[in-house]
């Protein structure tokens, strides 16, 4: 996935760049679960990774895991 050049344009006035802080470029995920890499690009070179180490998308997957798994033992049951 990735976020295309930001133009110019688009920004936006904000505290951090006001005080100096290096403007988004663009940024860039290998894939959207945990242990995906973010890669965040800025101005005057700055390069932001950051490790994914926790996703909706995957504490959804493991919830609707285990309630399928407590369904099944409980059909199990039932038909005893």
């Amino acid at each position: 996935m990735e976020v295309p050049t930001i133009a110019e344009a688009e920004q936006r006035p904000a505290l951090f760049t006001r005080m100096g802080f290096p403007r988004p470029l663009s940024a860039t995920i290998d894939h959207r679960a945990v242990g995906g890499v973010r890669r965040a690009r800025f101005e005057r070179g700055v390069l932001f990774l950051e490790t994914v180490f926790y996703s909706r998308l995957s504490v959804d997957s493991i919830m609707r895991s285990i309630q399928q798994n407590i369904l099944e033992v409980v059909r199990t049951r039932a038909e005893r």
